[in-house]
């Protein structure tokens, strides 16, 4: 382990109830299973979407989306300005989550309108499950449990592809490989 575990489930299977996981995924990890060593087995034999998947549904909602915003750091150059901004209140609300800083993320998502990486994080932090999701002029509803690690993965996944990959750049294989590094290391596994 490179440090603490900061996986919130005794058990891999915890994990995988908290979303729909790939068939070959079931079949890799066993039930009785602790997470890092899931995390291992997925790192080496898994489709590193899958990886990525049980990591941000295994991670609490702060962890989860320091993932993704280090996932999508490596993007960095390809971001519009208001896709950094939405990054950098993401990261905002990850050092300092408050509520002020969780309406401006949802904000920056709806303008961008959930078309990249960027505004996936954003409805990341949104979502987390600190406050109300619903209008400021409507009953508070609250998000399902993990919706944030749904976006998370978005944000992950999406930026693997868009947008495109310039020529000689790391590309969609190479942006993976440092996705499974960066996610073993928040994750402490």
């Amino acid at each position: 382990m490179s440090g603490p575990n900061k996986l919130t489930a005794k058990l891999s299977s915890e994990v995988l109830s908290r979303y729909q996981p790939s068939n070959d995924c079931q079949k890799l990890i066993g039930e009785d299973e602790l997470p890092p060593q899931s995390v291992e087995k997925l790192s080496t034999q898994g489709n590193p979407f899958d990886l990525v998947q049980f990591l941000c549904h295994g991670l609490g909602a702060r962890d989860s989306i320091f993932f993704g915003l280090k996932c999508l750091e490596l993007r960095n150059e390809a971001w519009t300005q208001i896709e950094r901004l939405a990054l950098a209140v993401s990261r905002d609300w990850v050092f300092d989550p408050d509520e002020a800083s969780r309406i401006r993320a949802h904000q920056l998502s709806a303008r961008l309108g959930l078309r990249s990486g960027p505004s996936w994080l954003a409805e990341a932090v949104f979502w987390n499950g600190s406050g109300s999701i619903s209008g400021a002029d409507e009953d508070s509803l609250f998000p399902p449990e993990h919706l944030y690690a749904s976006a998370v993965c978005a944000a992950i996944a999406t930026s693997a592809a868009l947008p495109p990959w310039p020529k000689g750049s790391i590309g969609m294989v190479g942006y993976y490989e440092e996705v499974k590094q960066i996610g073993r290391e928040v994750a402490g596994c």
